[in-house]
């Protein structure tokens, strides 16, 4: 399959890969700052997974089931390399294109290679403290209005100031993916904070740089090939700007109902099909808060069809600009 690498292999040799930085000489892992991240650490009961190479956690019991469309969990693995995956530990560090035909479920904020042993942390814990799901039933009530819901329980994971494989530059990330319940409904909520590289070395990318070759791939897959999205500019070298990006108006998240696939606005990804009415960019202009369908084998291929005009629209800053361009050149114009 175009661009799987590494899936099988055995462990890579060397502390962080051959002229790799190694962990002690980059900067101490600190606390995410950015507004948007839910708070972290080993003082509020986070776990870590391990300070590994392709490191995941063991399999976590989850004390409300989580549904993701067709299907219901009750473990999930927290993976070093930027997703949360169900079923399995997921090892691979160079991300495949959404869909995936295997079968694979997964939540990947940023599906690329991390190295946690050149530096940062990966950090995990569901919660029912009362402050946390008093701010995620705000943040998903902010974006279904007219959606009666009040949070259950909270799963929270967050990669802090992490590293690539191969660096030779002290260059982080820091994003996080959210799962939210109240025993019925679900939400996923991806954060970003900042972001500085795309593309570890076993991916192609320069390990002066941390870019190029095969960057991240961000969004869901269900486990199934019509249910699913990618965010626009994944696998790109768009990506890098992910936090400039939105669908729920607040740069740097992004916001969806799993259980039914559903995102704010009204928009709703089934079967049916109604291409009129309908638009995935609403950080770009707004839509009406009313009912509409895509179908198509991409939602974003979808949603570029429907929106071509937005080139025309002014005012587009040079991130919004990018994406709709990259996506409409993917899917020909």
């Amino acid at each position: 399959m175009g661009g799987r690498i590494g899936r099988g292999d055995g462990p890579r040799t060397g502390p962080c890969g051959a002229g790799g930085l190694g962990r002690e000489q980059l900067p101490h892992a600190r606390a995410p700052t950015a507004a948007l991240l839910y708070p972290s650490g080993v003082e509020l009961g986070d776990r870590r997974t391990p300070l590994a190479d392709d490191g995941a956690s063991p399999p976590v019991p989850l004390s409300v089931p989580f549904h993701f469309y067709r299907r219901t969990y009750h473990t999930l693995y927290v993976n070093n390399n930027g997703l949360v995956s169900f079923g399995a530990p997921e090892t691979q560090y160079t991300s495949d294109p959404f869909p995936l035909p295997d079968g694979r479920a997964l939540v990947a904020p940023f599906w690329a290679d991390v190295d946690v042993r050149v530096a940062g942390r990966v950090l995990y814990r569901q919660s029912r403290a009362p402050g946390i799901l008093a701010r995620a039933t705000a943040d998903v009530g902010a974006a279904f209005p007219h959606l009666p819901f009040t949070a259950a329980w909270v799963f929270v994971a967050t990669w802090d100031r992490v590293a690539f494989y191969g660096a030779t530059v002290a260059k982080v990330n820091t994003f996080q993916a959210m799962l939210v319940s109240d025993g019925r409904l679900s939400f996923i909520i991806l954060n970003y904070g900042d972001i500085q590289w795309t593309t570890g070395a076993g991916s192609g990318g320069d390990p002066r740089s941390g870019l190029g070759g095969i960057p991240a791939q961000a969004g869901f897959n269900s486990g199934g090939s019509r249910l699913y999205f990618s965010l626009p500019g994944s696998r790109t070298p768009a990506i890098a700007h992910v936090g400039a990006t939105s669908n729920v108006g607040l740069p740097g998240r992004w916001l969806f109902r799993v259980d039914d696939f559903s995102l704010p606005h009204g928009c709703v990804y089934n079967d049916l099909t109604d291409h009129n009415e309908c638009s995935l960019f609403d950080h770009l202009r707004p839509v009406p808060a009313r009912h509409c369908s895509l179908q198509g084998s991409s939602v974003l291929q979808a949603t570029v069809r429907i929106e071509k005009k937005l080139k025309c629209i002014p005012n587009l800053n040079d991130v919004d600009k990018l994406l709709l361009n990259q996506a409409l050149e993917s899917v020909g114009k």
